[in-house]
């Protein structure tokens, strides 16, 4: 997979998350066309360069940029 494409995938995962629009795993890993694992995997590195842990909500039914104690008060 060309850098290009790696990104594409990595910065619309961002917005999807932060749009709280992900969907489910099975759905995330269509919409970016990766395994569930790459999914993971993606979403580990985007926890490490955004400084902010991800979960999935399951009433929202999308992953989420979880809120922590410095991210409410600052």
């Amino acid at each position: 997979m060309a850098l290009n494409d790696i990104l594409d995938k990595f910065f619309k995962l961002q917005e999807l998350i932060g749009q709280q629009q992900s969907g489910s795993p099975k759905e995330l890993s269509e919409t970016l066309d990766l395994s569930k694992r790459q999914v993971l995997n993606y979403i580990r590195a985007l926890e490490k360069h955004t400084k902010q842990p991800i979960a999935y909500d399951r009433k929202l039914k999308s992953y989420i940029f979880k809120k922590t104690d410095s991210t409410e008060s600052g």
